[in-house]
């Protein structure tokens, strides 16, 4: 394996590893429940709180988080602690379905690169290539629409105002990085193409130049 990576060129390599890198953080952003985050502090509501209580909630693609403590002079009382999936609104599980699609798509890219280069039958393939050129495109055309509904609703999720936090942000850079991605795979394969003619011309100059040497 290690002498067909060393015989792949320098530029497929890179593609691999900014392929591992984009999908990697696809796995924290969509994996992890902090798109986005909000605290606020209730007064206190007697009888049922005789004290402020603080909430913290944080939300990504599959789970809300929610935390309410009260400080009291007996100590911390904790009210609510929990992490649960269901009663979502309708934008958010479309975002779910759609950050699903694009994970996929990020998981089919990756396992294509990673053959690539370690696979002989598909090493350098142009079909190979534009494959993983495809899937990059899906993985960063599913998470659009995503990032859009994230923002244009975090101001009023279930009467809270959210601020965006950074698996939101790691999305963002991850769909950024595959379309920068599914540019640099043409680019790959134009320059393997231009490779394999300078090759085939070495290769023809040097029978030629040794049918002359024969004869000689």
């Amino acid at each position: 394996m290690m002498s067909k990576l060393l015989q792949t060129p320098l530029l497929t390599k890179i593609i691999v590893c900014f392929s591992c890198v984009c999908f990697l953080l696809y796995i924290i952003a969509i994996g992890s429940p902090y798109w986005m985050k909000t605290r606020k502090t209730l007064p206190a509501s007697p009888p049922d709180t005789l004290y402020p209580v603080l909430i913290r909630l944080h939300l990504g693609l599959y789970r809300a988080c929610l935390n309410a403590k009260s400080f009291t002079p007996d100590g911390i009382l904790v009210i609510e602690d929990w992490c649960r999936s269901k009663n979502a609104p309708d934008w958010h599980k479309i975002c779910a379905l759609l950050g699903g699609l694009a994970f996929m798509s990020g998981l089919a890219e990756v396992v294509i690169a990673m053959l690539s280069i370690t696979l002989k039958r598909v090493a350098n393939g142009i079909k190979v290539k534009l494959a993983m050129a495809g899937f990059s495109v899906l993985a960063a055309g599913f998470m659009i629409p995503v990032l859009i509904m994230f923002n244009e609703n975090r101001s009023n999720y279930k009467g809270f105002h959210f601020d965006l936090y950074y698996d939101y942000v790691l999305a963002t850079i991850a769909m950024v990085f595959y379309f920068l991605l599914a540019l640099l795979i043409p680019l790959d394969i134009y320059w393997n193409s231009f490779r394999s003619e300078d090759a085939a011309e070495e290769r023809l100059w040097t029978d030629d130049k040794n049918g002359e040497d024969r004869y000689t």
